[in-house]
């Protein structure tokens, strides 16, 4: 929250009521970090309006890439398109097909490594909620994420064929620990997709992370 603001001007810029007249304080759009909303349902309702500016004001903050205007699905075609069409096929490359959606996916990792994905893949998740379908939730909403996450992890332990066979309550734990306490594997954190690709060295990453997260929760976006 802004204090050195009157809440007298301050207002939701979906209900258009005075901060003054609320019993909460306006809270930013996590995203861009200048529009203001009084409650998440405020937020939501003003979404359709609000993403073109609101990626107009993140872009005033960073550089994104054009390809971040491409939906999870989208980016996936464009993705495949390169690798066929361009004639891209490397050794490297064909592990594309070596994704979550595959069972044993996370099995082959070393624990910290499927611990970095798991992890990510929820970030990127919550990213992605927010900026295609205006879902605040967990951080995006200045919420504790750690709930968030946790049922995240009960969604993917619930589908049987995500977690690797040695994740247990301990490893969940130890996980969940992780993600409050790594330098980059932080769910305190926002992450985008170049972020991703920056971190990982690798354009396909934040591809197999979204399967990932799809599969852990048993939806696509957008569904």
């Amino acid at each position: 929250m802004d204090s050195s603001t009157s809440t007298d001007t301050r207002v939701c810029n979906s209900c258009k009521k005075l901060e003054s007249a609320l019993p909460v304080f306006l809270k930013r759009c996590a995203k861009c970090q200048t529009t203001l909303y009084c409650s998440r349902d405020c937020q939501k309702a003003d979404w359709k309006s609000h993403k073109k500016d609101c990626s107009r004001n993140q872009g005033a903050r960073s550089s994104p890439s054009s390809s971040e205007a491409l939906n999870p699905d989208s980016q996936r075609m464009e993705d495949m398109f390169r690798i066929f069409c361009l004639g891209t096929v490397t050794s490297d490359t064909l592990n594309i097909f070596s994704t979550p959606l595959r069972p044993g996916y996370l099995g082959r990792l070393t624990e910290a490594k499927a611990f970095a994905a798991i992890i990510d893949s929820y970030r990127l998740r919550k990213d992605d909620e927010y900026k295609y379908n205006g879902d605040a939730s967990g951080l995006y909403n200045e919420e504790d994420p750690l709930p968030d996450f946790r049922h995240f992890l009960t969604q993917a332990e619930a589908c049987g064929d995500v977690l690797p066979s040695w994740w247990n309550q301990q490893k969940r734990r130890a996980c969940e620990r992780l993600a409050l306490s790594d330098q980059w594997c932080d769910i305190n954190c926002a992450v985008e997709k170049s972020d991703i690709m920056e971190h990982y060295g690798d354009r396909l990453m934040p591809m197999r992370l979204r399967m990932l997260a799809e599969r852990a929760t048993g939806s696509h976006l957008g569904l």
